[in-house]
């Protein structure tokens, strides 16, 4: 299948996650049959595929390591998901070198893998100066150790960060120092629409920072945290605020405003049916 991508000029999307290919077809060599059938060999010939879907494959970092480096010359592929591997912190070069130098990659999916707080800190030092990535998600990884060196590089790059439309942190126990943090980083970015920051150990504390950054942020529309966490209270503030927001702005005017796309702006209209305790 892969040899034959190499060549395919039609195939825009291909999903092949949930299954144990692990690194096999990651390797840096045709293992089988020496027919180029690697996934990175793949991606350095095709011009045309636009979605990647590798997720829950045991791929390893060393797997993980040669398929960044693929992506860093390819000028086509917008969406790529690793999420449910095995990727560790091994990765964090490889991953700063690509959002540094690939112009394409709109949709980055590492969720459920076990990066640290050497990969936050490289995430934080290229999304400075990336100015295609749109959503990032790296929930339930293991940012719970970063330091305030980490915490500060993050705060820094979102603030100078002018295209991330989504980003995803939940189940990362990054604590309420993080949550106050981000609540101010928020406040001053003007592109980051939607945050998700369930459980992460947050406290009355950052919850309050959080509320006052959603509510007075127009960008912002929609902002995820654990009832449990922020108290049944500040809770109740919170579907206040979000109500006010939903009533007060119609998707197409969202969609004027802040540039979202129409699905994106469709997200209004459903959020609040869907439980986010």
């Amino acid at each position: 299948m892969f040899w034959a991508l190499r060549q395919n000029k039609r195939l825009r999307v291909l999903k092949v996650g949930e299954n144990r290919t692990g690194t096999k077809f990651c390797s840096n060599e045709d293992a089988l049959l020496k027919h180029g059938i690697a996934v990175v060999r793949a991606l350095a010939c095709n011009v045309v595929l636009r979605e990647l879907d590798l997720s829950f494959s045991s791929i390893t970092t060393d797997g993980g390591i040669n398929l960044l480096d693929a992506l860093i010359d390819n000028r086509t592929l917008k969406r790529l998901s690793l999420r449910g591997n095995l990727v560790d912190d091994n990765i964090a070069l490889m991953l700063m070198e690509l959002l540094r130098c690939n112009s394409v990659l709109e949709v980055l999916d590492l969720g459920r893998n076990r990066l640290g707080f050497s990969c936050a800190y490289s995430l934080a030092e290229s999304l400075e100066t990336n100015r295609s990535l749109k959503t990032l998600l790296l929930d339930y990884n293991q940012f719970g150790g970063a330091g305030n060196a980490t915490l500060d590089a993050f705060s820094r790059s979102l603030m100078l960060n002018c295209t991330l439309e989504v980003l995803v942190l939940d189940g990362n126990r990054l604590g309420s120092d993080w949550g106050v943090r981000l609540a101010e980083t928020a406040a001053r970015n003007r592109t980051l629409t939607q945050l998700s920051l369930r459980d992460n150990r947050l406290d009355v504390r950052a919850g309050r920072a959080l509320l006052k950054a959603f509510r007075h942020c127009p960008y912002l529309v929609e902002l995820a945290l654990t009832a449990d966490e922020v108290g049944v209270d500040l809770w109740e503030e919170f579907k206040v605020v979000f109500s006010q927001k939903k009533a007060s702005i119609h998707p197409d005017a969202l969609y004027k405003e802040t540039q979202l796309t129409m699905q994106q702006s469709e997200l209004l209209k459903s959020y609040g049916q869907h439980g986010h305790d």
